[in-house]
């Protein structure tokens, strides 16, 4: 069903104060509204928050999606359908102290303004799709860069797509793909390079159980 949440300092799941908090979210539909401050789990040592998500949507009204607030806290997000949408930043986590764990595996995380990933928080892109209502391409690529913003649970051979203005005009869009896995990959010399001696070994690496591929040369 649809819940507004007008508590001045918004929501809360796992957030504990001097006492253990564990809390967890199911949604598979309807509508959930946080009209003021933060959508925030996992505050303090020994306090999780967790948010299942497979239908429906999230509308974060005047602040951020914060997943691993501060103090020891745990956040794990598992989201394989549905929206959310974040006026703020999306946080993950928000301090150093703090761990989360966001798998996008579906629907879509629709983020106004940035975000900020720290070393102990992981977004894990499969099948969902991240936007940003800017030009966020610079903050995409340092996540990447720092490996916490990864793909198919880091698969080698699987990579983030981004662009800006592209897929959705006025904004950022992020979303990851991965080779069939049966498939060779890996090759060395690279594919393109030129320029090589007449006698290079070439090598690649072999698809997900196969026992043997065929190679044809041409020119």
């Amino acid at each position: 069903g649809d819940t507004d949440d007008s508590w001045a300092a918004g929501l809360g799941i796992g957030w504990g104060g001097a006492a253990a908090g564990i809390g967890t979210i199911d949604m598979s539909g309807g509508k959930l509204t946080v009209t003021k401050g933060r959508f925030g789990m996992g505050m303090t040592s020994a306090c999780v928050g967790t948010l299942n998500m497979s239908g429906g949507t999230i509308d974060v009204q005047s602040h951020n999606f914060t997943a691993g607030y501060s103090w020891g806290g745990y956040a794990a997000v598992n989201m394989t359908g549905g929206q959310i949408n974040v006026s703020g930043w999306l946080e993950a986590s928000a301090t150093p102290d703090a761990t989360c764990y966001i798998h996008l595996d579906g629907g879509t995380l629709a983020i106004n303004g940035s975000m900020a990933l720290q070393a102990t928080g992981i977004l894990d892109i499969t099948d969902g799709t991240m936007t940003f209502s800017s030009n966020q391409i610079g903050t995409v690529d340092a996540a990447i860069a720092a490996g916490t913003l990864i793909a198919y649970n880091g698969n080698l051979r699987a990579q983030i797509n981004r662009d800006f203005g592209v897929t959705t005009a006025g904004k950022t869009t992020v979303t990851a793909s991965i080779s069939d896995l049966a498939l060779p990959w890996n090759p060395s010399p690279s594919h393109g390079t030129g320029g090589l001696p007449r006698l290079t070994t070439m090598a690649w690496a072999p698809g997900d159980g196969a026992v043997s591929h065929n190679v044809y040369l041409g020119t």
